[in-house]
């Protein structure tokens, strides 16, 4: 009944006009609902792995036919709905057919698997009925059958309307390809019922999902440009799309598997995951929560403060490149200067928290001639990340965009936390940061080749390439940092000092490199001693300033001279030159910030993990900072957003849902690393029992079961009043 009842509202949606595009994302819901749904009839628990890696293939595959269909012939245009596309009834039955239809192949894995109450105790003892496919699908299909015969016949008898579907025949005309078509149909559902026998309705619609992808991947560029969607401009993107689908299945399908393993081989008992009310509640106080270990009781633990600083560590770092790209933009102003004057800042203020906390034997242990030539060294790789940085935005580069090309810092800081620090990474977390790292280059190539994205001025070659070398360099620059930070005794606020002097100095010495290469890069105004006009993006209309001089020219002595009285522009150059409005100083302010707190993650949490938050900011710029800053009536961020308002949610829904993608793949691979250091973490604990107490056995893990929460004294139910921070 429910599959029929599925096959009966798809197509009144179909009928209804509702684009097919909505359509496609509705039927994506499919594989959450099955795996709610299993949760109750099977008490199947997903853990937080699962439901992340979930999460981004419902994100991502979207994305990928969204970008499809956007592709026509020679271009990629927006989505124009008409009124009857967006059919409230239409996009009603379409989400009832697929819940239908997942509740439908839940059920029918329930009697594939001799769950279900209706066969009774002999017919589970009977060798012929119990465990037999072929018997349930006789009666699944004809029962279907029945269903769908009676709307069939009940539609050419009683409904003659002007409905897309041909009621007042029977048959119609067939060809060879109906007949085919047929057959792969039955096919098709007798090896889905299959997979659903053997593993789950969630694995079937995984694999679904991911052969669709693949099979389109093969089919686009052989059906040519029209019938192929245009495949050579979005080839790269769909490919990468696709690699993010294919990888989240093989996390989904075997993260568990994999802590099941590492759990035994710590010989640690496999922990028992039951589903149902009581768990999703405790789950849920362990999100707001957490639990810790007192004596034989848990009890919760608040967890805001230790998220504090990554919080404001993505926040610093998303205003930090908002403001740092707008001051940029206005080419009456030297990027280099900001860089010399971010470690000026800085050392003042790292000065002044070291006489407040160790006096002034701080600071002489802060300016010790033997500690500060390998901090010099820092300075220099600090120095040559802030320029590179500086120089791609100085060429004209998307904040967004900056952020994701930055990206290729991620998978170099486990190569190079492998091969310096001696670091070992399973194979869950090489999937979990390449994910991430495709996730963010996905979005840079869907910026430059999809068409519609740019709201901004586009982004330059060399700009990108800038980018990425600053990447590449911070890399170095953050594993070298965590090597003399994590050595000795020595406070961060003393070693921060030693930082910011030797970044001070190089980028005092690289001012007149960066001029350069700016004259070379068809870029002069990023030489500190060429002459520009002001207000720049105004006077350049007008004339230019002459170079030996220093005066303003005009184009056209006559046409401009009445404009030129209203402007007043006038020439000017130097090393603070710009430094006359607010926006260069807040820029500098978020870079002190910024650059405090990166010492202090990469201190506490690490190279990898700072890595890892930063997927986090290009949320924050996409969805929020930039579309406010667009929205600010100042010349300087007008310059920037020359094409009008930031739309908080872009048309382009094929890059907002990437974007999303992108903080989640860094949660999955945080989540990794947890289970993997969790388990780590139980296996010691295990053979400091194992040789207390003289144990040859392994220690029992407390679960979260309702059978051995009622036996055992060390498991909580937390109540509403508990979960206090």
């Amino acid at each position: 009944l429910f599959f029929a009842l599925k096959s009966m509202l798809l197509c009144v949606a179909y009928e209804s006009g509702l684009h097919k595009m909505i359509t496609i994302l509705i039927g994506f819901l499919y594989v959450v609902i099955a795996a709610v749904v299993s949760f109750f009839v099977f008490s199947r628990l997903y853990g937080k792995l699962e439901w992340l890696s979930l999460s981004m293939i419902i994100l991502s595959a979207p994305a990928f036919y969204i970008m499809r269909e956007r592709c026509n012939t020679n271009y990629c245009h927006f989505f124009d709905f008409q009124q009857s596309d967006l059919s409230a009834f239409g996009a009603f039955c379409a989400f009832a057919g697929v819940s239908l239809s997942a509740i439908a192949s839940i059920l029918a894995e329930r009697l594939f698997k001799n769950f279900s109450k209706g066969i009774n105790r002999r017919d589970r003892r009977d060798d012929f009925n119990h465990g037999k496919y072929y018997i349930h699908r006789v009666h699944l299909d004809f029962s279907a059958g029945l269903f769908l015969s009676a709307v069939w016949l009940w539609q050419h008898f009683l409904v003659h309307d002007d409905s897309l579907s041909n009621t007042r025949v029977l048959f119609g005309q067939w060809s060879a390809k109906h007949y085919v078509l047929v057959c792969v149909h039955a096919a098709q559902a007798w090896w889905a019922g299959l997979v659903v026998m053997h593993f789950s309705t969630v694995t079937k619609s995984l694999i679904q999902t991911v052969m669709g992808l693949l099979g389109l991947c093969i089919i686009d560029p052989l059906y040519g440009i029209d019938q192929g969607h245009n495949f050579g401009i979005r080839a790269v993107p769909s490919l990468l799309i696709a690699f993010i689908v294919v990888m989240s299945a093989i996390l989904f399908q075997t993260g568990r598997l994999n802590m099941k393993f590492l759990r035994e081989r710590a010989g640690v008992s496999p922990e028992q995951e039951v589903g149902g009310f009581r768990s999703l509640k405790r789950y849920l106080y362990s999100i707001l929560c957490g639990f810790q270990e007192n004596g034989n009781q848990t009890i919760p633990r608040c967890n805001l403060l230790v998220y504090c600083l990554p919080v404001f560590y993505i926040i610093s770092n998303a205003l930090q490149t908002e403001l740092t790209n707008t001051a940029s933009a206005n080419r009456f102003f030297v990027p280099q200067s900001l860089q010399v004057g971010i470690p000026l800042c800085g050392l003042s203020f790292a000065h002044v928290l070291t006489l407040q906390s160790y006096g002034l034997k701080g600071l002489a242990e802060a300016w010790n001639p033997r500690s500060l030539p390998k901090f010099l060294l820092l300075g220099l790789m600090q120095s040559v990340v802030s320029a590179l940085a500086g120089m791609s935005m100085g060429l004209g580069m998307d904040s967004s965009l900056y952020v994701a090309m930055g990206k290729i810092y991620t998978p170099l800081s486990l190569v190079l936390g492998r091969w310096i620090l001696k670091r070992r990474y399973l194979w869950i977390e090489w999937l979990s940061v390449m994910v991430l790292f495709v996730a963010s280059v996905t979005l840079a190539f869907m910026d430059s080749s999809i068409a519609g994205n740019q709201s901004v001025r586009p982004s330059s070659a060399a700009a990108i390439l800038c980018c990425a070398a600053s990447a590449s360099m911070a890399c170095v620059y953050s594993v070298t940092m965590e090597l003399a930070l994590q050595k000795g005794n020595t406070p961060y606020v003393v070693n921060k000092i030693r930082l910011d002097f030797g970044a001070f100095l190089w980028s005092i010495s690289f001012l007149p490199v960066m001029g350069y290469l700016g004259i070379k890069g068809h870029r002069p105004d990023l030489a500190y001693w060429y002459y520009r006009p002001s207000d720049y993006w105004t006077c350049i209309k007008l004339g230019s300033c002459d170079q030996e001089s220093g005066l303003f020219v005009l184009h056209n002595s006559t046409a401009d001279a009445d404009a030129l009285a209203k402007v007043g522009c006038y020439c000017d150059n130097g090393v603070f030159l710009g430094w006359g409005t607010w926006l260069p100083y807040a820029a500098l302010a978020t870079g002190v910030v910024y650059s405090w707190l990166t010492g202090k993650v990469i201190e506490n949490f690490g190279t990898v993990m700072r890595s890892v938050l930063d997927g986090f900011p290009i949320v924050l710029l996409w969805f929020f900072i930039s579309p406010m800053a667009s929205r600010i009536p100042l010349a300087a961020f007008q310059a920037v957003y020359y094409k009008g308002p930031w739309p908080f949610i872009n048309r382009a829904w094929g890059k907002d849902l990437m974007t999303i993608v992108n903080p989640l793949s860094a949660i999955t691979y945080i989540e990794a690393a947890a289970q993997v250091r969790q388990v780590a973490t139980l296996r010691q604990e295990t053979e400091e029992a194992m040789h207390t107490n003289g144990s040859t056995g392994h220690q029992e893990l407390s679960t979260d079961s309702d059978d051995t929460s009622s036996q055992t004294g060390s498991s909580w139910t937390p109540d509403e009043d508990e979960c206090n921070c």
